[in-house]
């Protein structure tokens, strides 16, 4: 005996592909779909791990060489302030070294002009008083695209003047 099975046929378009990997009905093939996904998902990824970042940190800050400066020795000690616009920072400096390097931190807030000023005083005589306007500049130590990214300014007491420094 011969079987005769019936099927019943579906009433949707065809999904056949075709040969520019669309199926009849307009609409890109599953597989040109998933191929679509998988490149986007390589490129995001890439992205990503295709960068050479670095971990190196950095502050954003204002920084002042005071190396120049050298008390009498035997004289008392002699403090520092520094401001960068608003914010202010107190130093006490050892007699008859060599200044150190003065440190503000500010706010990550981008690259823009300040204005910088330094007072040195001993027993509250000022001794000597500079200023001067410089601009904080982007610094990606890292990296363009690699975090962290600051914003600092580099300048240094040379003849009682604050002049900037190279980095």
């Amino acid at each position: 005996m011969t079987h005769i099975h019936h099927t019943r046929t579906s009433r949707r378009p065809s999904v056949e592909s075709t040969s520019a990997g669309r199926t009849s009905t307009g609409r890109p093939s599953a597989a040109r779909r998933a191929a679509a996904l998988a490149l986007a998902g390589a490129m995001t990824l890439s992205a990503c791990v295709g960068r050479n970042c670095t971990l190196i940190g950095c502050s954003s800050g204002l920084y002042v060489d005071i190396s120049e400066f050298t008390d009498a020795p035997g004289q008392r000690a002699v403090t520092a302030r520094l401001c960068g616009d608003d914010a202010c920072r107190n130093y006490d400096l050892t007699a008859g070294a060599p200044g150190p390097q003065l440190t503000l931190t500010l706010p990550d807030d981008g690259a823009r002009p300040m204005r910088v000023t330094l007072q040195l005083t001993r027993n509250g005589a000022t001794v000597l008083s500079a200023a001067t306007t410089t601009t904080l500049e982007r610094l990606a130590p890292n990296g363009e695209g690699c975090a962290p990214i600051c914003y600092q300014a580099m300048l240094t007491l040379r003849g009682g003047q604050l002049v900037a420094r190279a980095g």
